[in-house]
């Protein structure tokens, strides 16, 4: 009895792994070990599930495993050689790092005391709820509506405005007097209406949902009862009176916990804003800052070198440089010609202070010293020394000469030239086999048009004729014919090329190998440096590989399957 049990559970267990269901110890078999690191079944069905990958066929798919744990095994390759490096004296990594953490710090901060301190109640989301509710619809209300527009064509700014606009007013009121008396809104509209784009419709808009459209229309479309029409509404285009036809009502959504969601991460962004506004401005008002008044006082343009110009807190320094910068968009924003001292001072302490007082506020709570910011430190330093080993499988500063452009030129014609022409023979058949016995017997010696006139099916009459295409170009056949043509040298015979019409062997008579198009140069130099990148990648690859010691438990991966 134990023994069936065994044998069940042995079969239940390796059908799972067959199927591609890594549960509870299967998930930890080892697939591969890269120089003692371990890689196993879970790591690599966690990457073809994120690849969502589905079966095609089983060699297809065993190809496509062994090309993904190839890429899993660089990687790991990749990371056990960057944490090797040894960066403490790269500058431009450590001046990287500061920023990077810095940045971190900051966020960190501001998530500490700011958003998991701010909070939002259930009264507050109820009553956003009751003041909005004509904003939440789970079916939104809509009015079949049509307008006449009489545009006013001034802008405000212009001198003509007032005349043009009451000359607008009183055109629209004449026409909703009009409509008043009973003439046909719609007549009217095709007749008088400034827009082009409904005016032939009768003014007709369609149906215009709630939420969507300007407030001051929407404003009026709703309130409107069905076949009524609208006094004079002027908007940002000109005047309208606005007919609506039918009303569909839409039902409101209730107060469900996806609403409520919604609403507590509106307000609590606000609050956010608000918190964040007066909890910067407690630490300024705090702050004790120092200018070095002596460079203040000149003319920037006089001053040389980078001297310091503020001291925050007697802990951080800002240069020059760093206000210089931010001299001319302040100059336009305060609308001056030159700053003073005063302006100088002001500039200093709205735009330079900031950083360094949230800096110093969260090292004086220890954040630096928190498991979210050494983990951050930590994946940075990693992730930035993967970088640079990554780049070294880059090949940089490659240019293909021009021996080189001509060559592929000249080797790939019917990728590059599109003028170019050539001669053939050819034989259509319809079955692959027989083409290339017919192709053995020719290239065993047998003459090309007189297998041609035995083999071509059609009538004798015309055998004599229809083997000799002539002169083709690229848009004359079909492109994959064209290809396997220009790929042929002068009397070369083809194998079996599939089209439409069925397997052709073709025999090149002669090329006319045309000129590039303008931009072909450059197109051939993008290829060639693709090509020389991913050859010099495939080296580097192997190398990393080659110095490694890799096994892979090769029968673990052929049992994987993927799932469908």
């Amino acid at each position: 009895m134990k023994n069936k049990i065994a044998l069940c559970f042995f079969l239940v267990t390796t059908l799972l792994v067959i199927q591609g269901f890594v549960p509870g110890r299967v998930i930890s078999q080892v697939l591969a070990k890269v120089n003692g690191t371990t890689l196993t079944l879970g790591d690599f069905d966690k990457r073809i599930k994120s690849l969502n990958l589905r079966p095609i066929s089983p060699e297809e798919d065993q190809k496509r495993k062994e090309e993904i744990l190839d890429k899993l095994i660089l990687e790991i390759l990749v990371e056990q050689k960057a944490k090797a490096l040894n960066l403490s004296s790269d500058e431009e990594f450590l001046k990287l790092k500061k920023e990077h953490v810095e940045e971190f710090l900051l966020d960190l901060l501001y998530k500490k005391q700011i958003v998991d301190k701010t909070e939002v109640s259930k009264t507050e989301i109820d009553s956003f709820y009751k003041e909005h509710q004509e904003e939440f619809w789970e079916v939104p209300e809509y009015a079949k509506t049509s307008h006449i527009l009489v545009q006013v064509r001034a802008d405000s700014s212009d001198s003509n405005f007032f005349e043009e606009d009451q000359k607008a007013f009183k055109k629209i009121t004449e026409l909703k007097r009009r409509i008043d008396q009973g003439e046909d809104f719609a007549s009217l509209a095709k007749e008088y209406s400034d827009d082009e784009t409904t005016k032939d419709k009768g003014g007709f808009l369609g149906n215009l949902r709630r939420g969507i459209i300007i407030p001051e229309f929407q404003k009026v479309v709703f309130s409107l009862k069905p076949g009524e029409v609208s006094s004079p509404v002027r908007t940002k285009d000109g005047y309208h009176l606005i007919l609506v036809s039918e009303i569909k009502k839409g039902k409101p959504q209730k107060l469900n916990q996806k609403v409520r969601k919604n609403i507590s991460d509106y307000l609590a962004k606000g609050k956010e804003r608000e918190n964040a506004q007066k909890y910067l401005e407690n630490l300024k008002n705090k702050a004790f800052l120092v200018y070095n008044e002596e460079v203040l006082i000149q003319a920037d343009s006089t001053i040389t070198g980078n001297p310091w110009i503020m001291i925050v807190n007697q802990k951080d320094t800002v240069w020059f440089k760093d206000y210089y910068v931010l001299v001319p968009g302040y100059i336009q924003y305060k609308n001056i010609t030159f700053l003073t001292l005063e302006d100088k001072k002001e500039l200093l302490s709205d735009h330079l202070t900031v950083a360094p007082i949230l800096k110093q506020e969260a090292l004086s709570l220890g954040y630096q010293r928190s498991i979210e910011y050494k983990k951050e430190e930590k994946n940075f330093v990693l992730n930035q020394a993967k970088k640079m080993v990554g780049a070294e499988g880059e090949l940089k500063n490659y240019y293909p000469s021009e021996e080189e452009i001509k060559d592929y030129y000249l080797a790939h014609p019917e990728e590059t030239s599109f003028d170019s022409s050539v001669h053939v023979y050819h034989i259509v058949f319809d079955d692959s086999n027989e083409a290339e016995k017919v192709r053995e017997e020719i290239l065993g010696g047998a003459d090309f048009v007189e297998m041609a006139q035995k083999y071509f099916p059609a009538d004798n009459e015309i055998k004599e004729a229809v083997y000799d295409l002539g002169y083709i170009s690229r848009q004359e056949m079909p492109e994959q014919f064209f290809k396997a043509a220009m790929k042929l040298k002068v009397g070369e015979v083809s194998p079996p090329v599939k089209t439409q019409w069925g397997y052709h062997l073709i025999k090149v008579v002669d090329k006319k190998i045309g000129s590039p198009p303008e931009n072909s140069q450059k197109i051939i130099e993008a290829k060639l440096q693709r090509e020389k990148m991913d050859e010099f990648r495939r080296d580097w690859e192997g190398k990393l590989k080659a110095d490694a010691n890799i096994r892979i438990n090769h029968k673990l991966l052929e049992k994987y399957q993927l799932k469908k």
